[in-house]
């Protein structure tokens, strides 16, 4: 297995046990009944935009760590400036989208 499958791999996993989280989470906490058909397709979805996004492997590991390094710094915007961080979902698929 080369470099970039053991990536996808290691995707497959996180992704797979953070929705896992996730749903069960909103069982627990919004008493709502587990959809394991949004489950999977959430999950399938977001490991193939994973893909999509990273099927450039011409970026070498130093590069990709310093991607990570100054992308995963916080800086405050300018006072004027409020932001807000949203996490949100859209399945293609049944058209549903949700925040």
């Amino acid at each position: 297995m080369g470099k970039y499958e053991s990536e996808v791999m290691k995707c497959r996993f996180a992704t797979t046990c953070w929705a896992i989280w996730k749903e069960r989470n909103k069982t627990l906490f919004l008493r709502c009944p587990p959809q394991i058909e949004e489950l999977i397709s959430n999950i399938m979805i977001s490991i193939e935009e994973y893909v999509c996004v990273n099927k450039d492997q011409s970026r070498t590991k130093n590069e990709l760590n310093s991607l990570t390094k100054t992308e995963g710094v916080w800086k405050r915007p300018p006072s004027d400036i409020m932001k807000i961080n949203v996490d949100d979902s859209f399945d293609p698929l049944t058209r549903n989208a949700r925040t």
